[in-house]
């Protein structure tokens, strides 16, 4: 069996797992931004600089966990909706997206 397919929708900042019949994921500006960067570099990981920039416009954000938070909401977000994909982390390094059966 495949995994289900999760495909952004750029302007409605929402995912579509399943395929065109699938679930349709809202996402928040945040978790849309995370999550696009982190597809584009699909099985790459991307350092929290390039995310913070991403979110905030610079590499080194005031210190907080948002970064953590917004990854955690968009994990149980690609959960709940049956995606196989995973956002992988390497403790004050970065994260990766991976799909499937990947690690």
């Amino acid at each position: 069996m495949s995994a289900p397919t999760v495909e952004l929708m750029t302007e409605q900042r929402a995912l579509v797992v399943g395929g065109a019949a699938g679930k349709i994921v809202w996402l928040t500006v945040a978790e849309y931004k995370v999550y696009e960067k982190l597809s584009a570099d699909l099985g790459q990981f991307v350092t929290q600089a390039i995310l913070h920039a991403a979110l905030y416009g610079v590499a080194d954000p005031p210190k907080s966990n948002s970064l953590q938070v917004i990854v955690s909401r968009l994990r149980k977000k690609l959960a709940d909706a049956g995606a196989e994909h995973k956002i992988l982390v390497v403790w004050k390094v970065g994260y990766r997206l991976t799909t499937g059966g990947e690690a």
